[in-house]
C-alpha cells in the first residue's frame, strides 16, 4: 500500500517498495449529511450546563432555538411559534428569553415582520462557514460587552431614581413629623 496525496478529484497512490505511482480517481468532497447541522463546543455546553440558574425550561427554550439556528447563527422564530411548539405559557418562554440575552447565549436582532430575530452567540455554537467564525466570535463578543454595558448603566439609572425617590420620601416624612410637632418652617 502506499502514502495519499489529494490532488483536484484524484488520490495519488504511491507503492512504498517499488516507487510506482497510480492515480485512482475520486469523487470530490461532499455533504454526507442529509439534514442540517451545526457546530457546538464543549466549553459553552459546561458553562450552559453548570449555570445553576439556568431552569429546565431555559434549556428546553435554548435547544428549540438550536433547531431553528441559520447560517451565521440567525435565528427567526417568534415566542408564540415555541410556545406552541413546546406547549409552555408565554410568560415563562418570555422569562427563558429574557435569561438567554441576560447572559449573552442570544443576542437580539432586528425585527423582521414584526417579529423579533435573534442571533446565537459565536462563542457557544456556530452554524456556517468556519473560516468565518473567528470574526463571527470577536463581533458577538463585543455585541455581548457592548449589552452588558448597556445593562450596568441601566442599572445604574434606575438605583440612583431608587435613591432619590428615597431622599424625596425621607424629607417628606421628615417634613410631615416637622409639620406634626409645630417646628416646620413653613408654620412660623
Amino acid at each position: 500500500m502506499g502514502s495519499f496525496d489529494r490532488l483536484k478529484g484524484k488520490r495519488e497512490i504511491q507503492d512504498l517498495e517499488s516507487g510506482e505511482v497510480t492515480y485512482a480517481v475520486v469523487p470530490v468532497k461532499r455533504n454526507y449529511f442529509e439534514e442540517d447541522y451545526f457546530c457546538m463546543f464543549q466549553k459553552s455546553l459546561d458553562l450552559i450546563s453548570e449555570d445553576r440558574e439556568m431552569t429546565y425550561d431555559d434549556l428546553r427554550v435554548l435547544l428549540k432555538l438550536f433547531r431553528y439556528l441559520d447560517m451565521k447563527n440567525f435565528i427567526s422564530i417568534s415566542q408564540k411559534d415555541i410556545c406552541e411548539q413546546l406547549k409552555m405559557h408565554k410568560s415563562n418562554v418570555s422569562k427563558s428569553m429574557t435569561k438567554l440575552l441576560n447572559k449573552g447565549i442570544i443576542l437580539k436582532g432586528p425585527r423582521l415582520n414584526g417579529i423579533y430575530t435573534y442571533t446565537l452567540n459565536a462563542n457557544y455554537a456556530y452554524k456556517g462557514q468556519l473560516k468565518f467564525l473567528k470574526q463571527e466570535r470577536k463581533k458577538h463578543l463585543e455585541l455581548v460587552e457592548e449589552y452588558d454595558t448597556e445593562r450596568y448603566i441601566d442599572k445604574k439609572i434606575k438605583s440612583e431614581k431608587k435613591d432619590t425617590k428615597k431622599e424625596q420620601k425621607k424629607e417628606i416624612s421628615e417634613a410631615a413629623k416637622l409639620i406634626k410637632n409645630k417646628k416646620h418652617p413653613t408654620l412660623f
